[in-house]
């Protein structure tokens, strides 16, 4: 997948937990498996086209998902990347992280969270196109989808819904 001239980096992190007491970066976070365990985080990023791994962290456990998107932005920054685009798990979703995409015009592709209140409304207002529109039926998949383009979050631009 390419964005315009640039590329697009995949990034997406996990957790670990350990029993190294010694471990610096090992802290009490939002574990998905032994919440009473410490863990540590580790992300990589790859070139979504050649799927080259660009760049890894290690980081503290306590750090949650979202709060390291912009971070890794800077990050993909660093290694020259000038037209970049993103795309990202429903850990990085924020409207913090949608303004920060919108005010530095990057493309990204972001899976929101199901239960988001603009999620439930958009297919609230498609539903019934979607069970009486052929046009809508994708033939390859066996299902109706749309895509909605409204401004989310006030960022003064549309985003685009699928």
């Amino acid at each position: 997948m390419q964005n315009k001239d640039g590329i697009y980096v995949s990034y997406d992190s996990s957790n670990m937990n350990t029993v190294a007491g010694s471990l610096t970066l090992a802290e009490y976070g939002h574990a998905k498996d032994n919440p009473d365990l410490p863990q540590v985080n580790l992300s990589i990023g790859y070139n979504q086209t050649d799927e080259v791994p660009m760049f890894y962290e290690i980081y503290p456990g306590s750090i949650i998902d979202n709060t390291e998107c912009q971070k890794m932005v800077e990050r993909a920054k660093s290694y020259g990347c000038k037209d970049v685009g993103f795309i990202l798990d429903r850990g990085y979703f924020s409207i913090e992280n949608i303004k920060y995409f919108e005010k530095h015009d990057y493309d990204y592709i972001l899976m929101t969270k199901g239960n988001a209140a603009f999620i439930t409304k958009s297919i609230e207002e498609s539903v019934a196109l979607l069970k009486e529109g052929y046009q809508y039926y994708m033939e390859d998949y066996e299902l109706y989808g749309k895509t909605i383009e409204k401004e989310l979050f006030h960022t003064g631009k549309k985003q685009y819904i699928h």
